[in-house]
């Protein structure tokens, strides 16, 4: 009776053991979850946004492509089409794109879709996806999602190719990529322990986290224009060179230096009240004033302009990483934004 106890407790323990083993055996990496697909670059600026508010799912994709040199239309199937190729879901991969839409009618919004960027492909139809308004609260975050497809819309999966960032278009079926080369991430500026810097993302805030890295928590959310002080060397993490960084208000805590610029050494002058059709001068005491494609410190510069220069005001004004931008016309027709605080109005 003892022995027949005892046989039995070993096999029940034997089959717990074997248990367990097999769910260690096929737990996944939390290091390698951490950092698979952060590569690509789409997934790293939508990954940046993890915690602020994104706004409706395809609207965030459609900003994050942009970024990275894709301008995805209004459209929905065409619209991703025109600039990427379909793909079987099944073979989505970081970097691309699913979305629920309707076979017969993808220019219109249906009960039930959504939009989300592909970190990780799970297997068995799950994906580790980086998404807005997953949870109705319109809040970037990332998790794992498998599409619970209702029977009147579809899953579609696209690829659009970034050309220099490695993303390709082999094996897809569809029509071949027309997007432009892409913009990727901004460089990390050369920033040193006691350096001043700006927050240069745009219209848009920059994440300050309670470590280095996207898997730390977010503490606040730098306003573009806002002035740090580097408290620390470069680390790298998850795609990013992080720093840790002061605020003005004496709040620390680690950012992407890819989104600072160096502060400016002297006093930035008021910007001027500037309209529509005027016309004003250059002038930066000796130096040149940038012509960049856009408004922001993180846009291409075009042409750099002397001092004295004459131009066209060709917009209304816009508010970005601390300056006011207009977009001018030089007498030769190029058109770019300049930070306005370093034009004169010629009245």
């Amino acid at each position: 009776m003892v022995n027949k106890q005892v046989t039995s407790r070993r096999l029940i323990l034997s089959a717990i053991l074997a248990g367990v083993l097999a769910v260690v055996a096929f737990q996944p990496s939390t290091a390698a979850g951490q950092s698979a697909g952060m590569d690509h670059p789409a997934v790293r600026v939508a990954a940046n946004q993890v915690g602020n508010h994104g706004g409706q799912c395809k609207m965030f994709v459609r900003q994050v492509f942009a970024r990275v040199g894709a301008n995805i239309g209004p459209g929905y199937r065409a619209a991703y089409l025109n600039v990427g190729t379909e793909i079987d879901p099944a073979n989505a991969r970081a970097g691309d794109i699913l979305q629920i839409s309707h076979p017969a009618n993808g220019e219109a919004f249906y009960p039930g879709m959504h939009t989300a960027i592909v970190i990780e492909n799970l297997g068995n139809g799950t994906f580790k996806v980086v998404d807005s308004n997953f949870g109705g609260d319109e809040r970037v975050r990332i998790h794992n999602w498998t599409p619970r497809v209702p029977s009147h819309l579809r899953l579609y999966a696209y690829r659009i190719d970034l050309g220099a960032t490695g993303s390709s278009s082999s094996g897809s079926s569809g029509s071949s990529s027309n997007s432009s080369p892409a913009a990727d991430v901004p460089e990390a500026p050369d920033l040193a322990v006691g350096d001043e810097a700006i927050v240069a993302t745009g219209t848009s805030c920059l994440n300050m986290r309670d470590g280095a890295g996207l898997n730390h928590s977010r503490i606040d959310c730098m306003e573009s224009g806002g002035k740090l002080t580097v408290l620390s060397e470069p680390t790298s993490s998850n795609g990013f060179t992080w720093v840790k960084v002061q605020t003005e208000s004496g709040q620390e805590g680690w950012v992407a230096a890819e989104y600072l610029r160096p502060a400016p050494s002297e006093d930035v002058p008021d910007a001027p009240e500037l309209s529509l059709s005027q016309q004003a001068t250059v002038d930066t005491d000796g130096s040149c004033l940038y012509v960049r494609d856009g408004a922001g410190l993180l846009k291409s510069v075009k042409d750099c302009m002397s001092d004295g220069t004459v131009v066209d005001i060709v917009s209304q004004p816009v508010r970005a990483d601390g300056f006011t931008w207009v977009e001018v016309e030089l007498s030769n027709g190029t058109r770019g934004w300049s930070a306005s605080e370093y034009l004169v109005s010629r009245e």
